[in-house]
Formats: structure tokens, C-alpha cells, sequence
């Protein structure tokens, strides 16, 4: 695990922020201090690991953020997983897919069918 998780998922938010343009939403430490009603330094204490915030400090960065708590905290696996989920949750047939192997209802053998199907379509 990372000496410093929550401090490089500020940063990798900030600049995920930045990258896509992402409105209503720091892109830049100073702008996460003054969003959260804090000093530059108490965020840059955060990101740098010489404090540790406060559950409630957690949440409000968060919904500053834009992100999830567990988005905040997650170890980079975790961040993968969010991922997939963004991309399901934005495609109705990829949400029906899921639904049906969580249910059961699709075999290991009939998705590695259907992943040699779409591979062949290329």
C-alpha cells in the first residue's frame, strides 16, 4: 500500500479535474484550500501525509472534489474497479451484461464466448 494513498488521490484528482475539464470542481491546491475554508499549507500537510484528516475533513474533501469518500481513499485497484463501473453505468447493455453474470444467468463460457465474438469483429 501507498505511504501517502489519500495525498496522491488528491493529486491525481486535482489533475483528473484539470484534464477534463471538469466543472465547479478545484483544479489546484490553493483552490481546494480556499473551497474548503482552510490554508494552501493545511492542504499541502494533507497531500504530503504530515497530518491526517478528520473523518469529517474526508467527506467535505470529497464533495469538494466531486468524488466519492472511497474515491478519496481507494488504493489504485479500487480506482480500477471505479472505472469499470463509470463505463457500465454509462451503457445500458453493459449494465444488463453485468446484471446477468452477478445473477448467474451468463456462464464463464458463454462471456469468453461473447469476448471472442466482439475480438472478432475487428
Amino acid at each position: 500500500m501507498a505511504k501517502n494513498l489519500i495525498g496522491d488521490n488528491i493529486r491525481r484528482i486535482l489533475a483528473n479535474n484539470k484534464a477534463t475539464r471538469k466543472i465547479g470542481v478545484p483544479y489546484k491546491q490553493v483552490e481546494l484550500a480556499e473551497a474548503m475554508g482552510t490554508s494552501r499549507q493545511q492542504i499541502g500537510a494533507y497531500v504530503n501525509g504530515r497530518h491526517v484528516m478528520s473523518t469529517a475533513t474526508l467527506l467535505k474533501m470529497a464533495d469538494v472534489l466531486g468524488v466519492t469518500q472511497y474515491e478519496l481513499m481507494g488504493t489504485e485497484e479500487d480506482q480500477t474497479i471505479f472505472a469499470i463501473g463509470r463505463e457500465v453505468e454509462k451503457s445500458p447493455i453493459l449494465k444488463e451484461l453485468v446484471k446477468k453474470v452477478v445473477a448467474g444467468e451468463i456462464t464463464d463460457k458463454q462471456l469468453n464466448k461473447v469476448v471472442e465474438v466482439i475480438t472478432s469483429l475487428k
